[in-house]
This record gives C-alpha cells, structure tokens and sequence, in this order.
C-alpha cells in the first residue's frame, strides 16, 4: 500500500501527535494526526492470515519494519475489525450479562476478551471477541493504547456521509478491503444488516451484494450501494459491479480533514477507509 506524508510531519515532535491504526485479518492501516490534520498515514497487507492468533506474528513484522510505529505518541487508538461480533437492543442489556448474550449467539474460547460498543442513537450495543493473545500483544506494544471495535466508527460514517433519500429511505455500504468486504444496511435510522465476509475474486464479491440486495428484498437496478475502502476504479471487482448495479458511488469525502494537503491526490473512498478510525 502507498504510504503519504506531509511536508510538517516529523518523527522527532511525535510526542505531539495522535496514532490510529485500524487493523484486520488482512490489513493494518495506520494514520498520524494532529489538530484535525493528516500528518501521515499508510498501511501493510498480510498475507494468509485466518486466525487472531497469527496476527501476533505479523504485528510484530509490522512494528519492526516502520519505524513510524515504534515512536511516542501523545495518544494511540486501536480499531479492529473483525466478523466475531453481535449486536443487542441497548435498553435491554446488562453488561454483566455479555459472556452469556455472546456464547449464545458465537462460540468463544476461555480467556477471549469482549469489547463493549454502545450506540445510544441506534438503541444497540455491540460486542466484539478479541483473542485474549491478540489484546496482550497490542497493549505490549502500546501500553497507552485503548483499544475499540473498529464497527461504530464505520457505522457512524455511513450514517453521515451516505445522502438520505426520501424516495426509498434505504442506504446501503460495501466497505472492501483487500480480501473482506464489510456490508452495512440502513432503513431511514434503523440498521438492518451489518456482517464482515471474506473473499477470494470478484464474483465472490457479486455474490455478498446481490445477496444482502435479496434478504432486504430490494433490487439492485433500484437503490444504489455506496463503497469505501480499497475498491479500485477499473478493477474486476468494481467492473463486474457495474454490471449488475445500477447505481454504483462512492462515498462523500469527509469534510473533517479536507484542508490536509496529504490527502488532496487520495480517491475520495480512500480517503474514508484511511479516516474512518478517528472521524
């Protein structure tokens, strides 16, 4: 992945600054920010990672090949994403209660850490399984990290960037990173579907659309689906999509850090899978 840096960014005034990294099963992206602008950001792809538990391996590469990470930083935020997470109606929920509402939805193993998102505009709570060697690993090489479901924050950008349409009230996202495709669903202010799948080709990708397109009985040549994260123009991916989707965008770029001169040659989708930790 490109890496882009700002002609202000400097390792040695790291102190100063503010790190987000958003890491999943096949990717860490990181993003060094200060005052609202993009000082830095970049990313690594991983190569034939299936569990949480090989990811500690692959951290660890990645924190000794960019010195960017190894530096101080004033504050460290850490996203993951991952398909191990349910969802639960927020004014029922007693979070005493949150190994037993997981267990018995998802399998978990002993010592699996569960993070806690609540999302009071939406009445849900979310809870995320970390594996509990994944977390230590993290916090051993960020001791100041706090460390968050990377779901909120994507819920939340497709809420304010995907335009309102009162002809049919339905906004759909396909967030695509290099081998996971995110689906996210809304119906005016209620979120129908949201699931985290991996893929192989392109058709593979065809098949999650049209599938969520099928279980909320709506039809592609009808409600266009909105896409962020690293779907190329001109890629069989998105070529094959167009062929079958009638209205095919990206997202709006964020207003929030427009000014950053790093960000000025950025596709606007990029941009947003790069941003969307710390919007």
């Amino acid at each position: 992945m490109d890496r882009y840096t700002s002609a202000k960014f400097s390792l040695d005034k790291s102190k100063n600054y503010n790190l987000s990294l958003l890491l999943g099963a096949d990717r860490l992206s990181y993003l060094v920010y200060a005052q609202k602008e993009v000082l830095a950001l970049g990313g690594l792809d991983f190569v034939q990672v299936e569990e949480e538990y090989s990811l500690v391996e692959a951290i660890n590469q990645v924190y000794e090949q960019r010195e960017i990470l190894r530096a101080p930083y004033q504050k460290v935020q850490i996203y993951l994403r991952s398909n191990r997470v349910i969802s639960l109606p927020l004014p029922l929920y007693q979070a005493k209660q949150q190994y037993s509402y997981f267990e018995a939805l998802l399998p978990i193993d002993e010592g699996d850490y569960l993070l806690e998102a609540q999302m009071p505009t939406i009445d849900l709570v979310f809870l995320q399984s970390v594996r509990l060697g994944l977390k230590d690993q993290l916090q051993d090489l960020f001791p100041q990290a706090k460390i968050y479901s990377a779901l909120p924050s994507l819920l939340q950008i497709s809420q304010e960037l995907i335009p309102k349409l009162p002809e049919n009230n339905y906004r759909l996202l396909a967030y695509f990173s290099r081998q996971s495709i995110q689906l996210l669903a809304w119906h005016k202010n209620k979120l129908l579907l949201h699931q985290l799948r991996p893929f192989q080709n392109a058709e593979d990708c065809l098949y999650y659309l049209l599938w969520m397109y099928k279980e909320l009985g709506l039809s592609p040549k009808k409600i266009p689906l909105y896409f962020g994260g690293e779907l190329n123009v001109d890629s069989a991916i998105h070529q094959l999509l167009y062929t079958y989707i009638v209205a095919l965008k990206p997202l709006p770029r964020p207003q929030a850090f427009a000014q950053s001169d790093c960000l000025a040659e950025l596709e606007p989708q990029r941009a947003v899978h790069l941003l969307s930790t710390i919007l």
